[in-house]
């Protein structure tokens, strides 16, 4: 009887190549899965510093058979915000500002503008020949004009042929309108 070669060449199982493939693509994907975890990056913790600061104090508390340790914890009271005092030579105004925001002065097309940046909201003054926005209700009969919505609240107002606006972007945060009526309060026309 005649042999076929070509039967003799050929492995005797072609399942066990498939089934070790198989496995190697398995181990490979979990190697990968596993270098990957490796490698992310551990999360910074987030410190505010408006949470006061809880510090611990050791005192000794003497007894009869024994000295024992008592810790007493300290909180230190919220930092008090500092403010600065800012004053415009060029358009006549001062007036001051929590040192947490950071002041950009641009000019603009119909004056300048003063940002008292922060990124939960700013604060801006527009000063001009004309108005930096348009209102048609916009009323100065009683030296000023109030324009207030949820997220913000625009005073404009004239002084010496300038026209100022003060933009308080508050985002109906409690503390950012308290800052804004503050800023209003203390901001100031110097004569020229």
């Amino acid at each position: 009887m005649a042999t076929n070669r070509t039967d003799l060449d050929r492995p005797t199982s072609t399942t066990t190549y498939v089934l070790l493939t198989v496995i190697l693509v398995i181990l490979s994907f979990a190697g990968v899965y596993l270098l990957l975890q490796l490698k992310k990056p551990i999360p910074a913790p987030v410190v505010e510093d408006t949470i006061p600061t809880i510090t611990t104090k050791p005192t000794a508390e003497p007894t009869t058979k024994s000295a024992r340790l008592t810790i007493t914890p300290v909180l230190s009271p919220t930092p008090t915000p500092t403010y600065l005092n800012y004053q415009s030579q060029t358009d006549g105004f001062s007036v001051v500002y929590s040192s947490a925001r950071k002041l950009y002065q641009d000019t603009e097309s119909f004056g300048n503008r003063y940002t008292f940046y922060l990124s939960s909201g700013n604060i801006s003054v527009h000063v001009g020949t004309i108005w930096s926005w348009v209102h048609p209700g916009r009323d100065l009969t009683s030296g000023k004009f109030v324009y207030e919505i949820a997220t913000q609240k625009i005073v404009d107002f004239e002084s010496a042929g300038k026209k100022y606006t003060i933009q308080c972007v508050h985002n109906g945060k409690p503390t950012l309108i308290e800052e804004c009526d503050q800023f209003l309060k203390d901001f100031k026309i110097q004569s020229l």
